[in-house]
């Protein structure tokens, strides 16, 4: 059995909306999402994770520390 693809998608705001259509254009069914945290499609292998924007900036905090790190690295062995 295949495990599901998961997807972050923001709770509230304006992505929220955009997300929602883009993802229902696609054919994907999310049923009763309005009050909960976590779903899965009735139609396809997919998680649907619905978090606060605070999540997202921590995450793009962490991404831009790693890209940071990676970029000394590369650095480091050019020299």
């Amino acid at each position: 059995m295949a495990e599901n693809l998961k997807l972050a998608v923001q709770k509230k705001g304006r992505l929220h909306e955009k997300s929602m259509q883009l993802l229902k254009s696609c054919g994907i069914d999310i049923e009763n999402f309005q009050d909960r945290l976590f779903v899965t499609a009735s139609n396809f292998n997919l998680d649907i994770l619905f978090c606060v924007m605070m999540i997202f900036r921590n995450m793009f905090k962490i991404m831009l520390r790693i890209l940071e790190l990676l970029e000394k690295m590369f650095c480091l062995k050019k020299d």
